[in-house]
């Protein structure tokens, strides 16, 4: 292993940023007492070391890379989420969006199909009025918004660290360009890429341990599309079944499930039942 100090821009100028499909949902924006805490401290720390420009180290990010330009987070997802957010609503508030849509579509999530196209979506939407108390609901007012996207819970959370975002940072001025200044390297991680690392290794299993756990669906969901595309790429199934099946679970499936929700919105353990 080895450790490079990095900053959110350094990593993703430099590679793709890929959120395996067998990580859990996005959590920093989950609407729970505690988790607003932790998110209000986070974000005003982050919010100080721009304004101050004073250096904040966020900590070790590990992954390994796929296919030689692919970043594959094994501890960061939230960490890496919440810089891509800030990252966008800077460079949106700040009408730089256009100049770096092209960078920051490199961020991309495999866990559902909606969160994907979400991020890729808000990396080309130029109409947001930053005026609005709730960036939220700009969001869902636009064209290419699916409603069905607010019963995905990384969307959702996404949701929420926006408004999270905008209320603390509403009121900056040319934040950006210190954001992702490679000079000063105000807000990094310490990056350690892991060779030869297989997601299914047990170290990955105990340290995703750290925080939620992962759902026997979520389990079953991750190795059987991982399955189906290893059977689409030999061609023992037709071209872009894969990616048929995940929009069907992902979307109508989840609207079919939706309804027998428990109190956090997870309804997997229904629909592992349905599978068995």
């Amino acid at each position: 292993m080895n450790s490079n100090q990095y900053t959110f821009w350094e990593l993703i100028s430099e590679y793709s940023i890929e959120i395996p499909i067998i990580q859990r949902d996005y959590a920093q924006g989950r609407e729970i007492e505690k988790i607003e805490e932790i998110r209000n401290t986070f974000l005003e720390n982050l919010y100080e070391s721009l304004e101050n420009e004073k250096q904040l180290d966020l900590d070790f990010i590990y992954g390994s890379l796929k296919d030689g330009n692919v970043f594959i987070p094994l501890d960061g997802q939230q960490r890496l989420t919440t810089l891509f957010l800030l990252h966008w609503y800077l460079a949106a508030k700040e009408g730089r969006l256009e100049s770096f849509n092209q960078i920051l579509k490199e961020f991309k999530y495999e866990t559902r199909v909606s969160s994907r196209e979400f991020c890729e979506n808000l990396c080309f939407e130029k109409e947001i009025n930053f005026d609005s108390p709730l960036i939220s609901e700009e969001l869902i007012n636009t064209s290419w918004f699916f409603l069905s996207w607010k019963k995905d819970l990384t969307i959702r959370a996404m949701l929420v660290m926006l408004n999270a975002i905008h209320k603390k940072f509403k009121n900056s001025n040319k934040l950006f360009d210190r954001l992702i200044s490679l000079e000063k390297k105000l807000i990094f991680f310490r990056y350690i890429k892991m060779e030869n690392f297989g997601l299914e290794d047990s170290l990955y299993i105990k340290m995703n341990a750290r925080g939620k756990t992962l759902t026997p669906f979520e389990n079953f969901k991750a190795k059987f599309i991982q399955l189906l595309q290893l059977k689409e790429d030999k061609m023992e199934l037709k071209e872009g079944f894969t990616k048929g099946f995940s929009e069907k679970i992902d979307k109508d499936w989840l609207d079919l499930f939706w309804k027998y929700k428990d109190e956090d919105g997870i309804f997997d353990k229904k629909m592992m039942n349905f599978i068995n």
